[in-house]
């Protein structure tokens, strides 16, 4: 299989920032229809998996940008 392209890895890296805004945003919308305390509410965004993950990729995949625009 081919390495990804710049183009690529850029675009994946995009879309994996969107979900993760539209996740936390999700997160806020539900806390304050349950009127959860905001210091709830940003812990259950801190500690929550799927956003913990995401944010591992992200950092993995902006690495591998710079990178490949080093020409490493």
């Amino acid at each position: 299989m081919p390495e990804p392209t710049i183009e690529e890895l850029i675009q994946s890296l995009d879309q994996l920032k969107a979900y993760s805004a539209r996740l936390k945003e999700e997160v806020l919308k539900v806390g304050q229809k349950l009127r959860m305390p905001q210091d709830k509410v940003n812990a259950a965004i801190e500690n929550n998996n799927e956003l913990i993950n995401i944010s591992k990729v992200i950092k993995k995949l902006s690495n591998e940008i710079k990178r490949k625009e080093c020409g490493l």
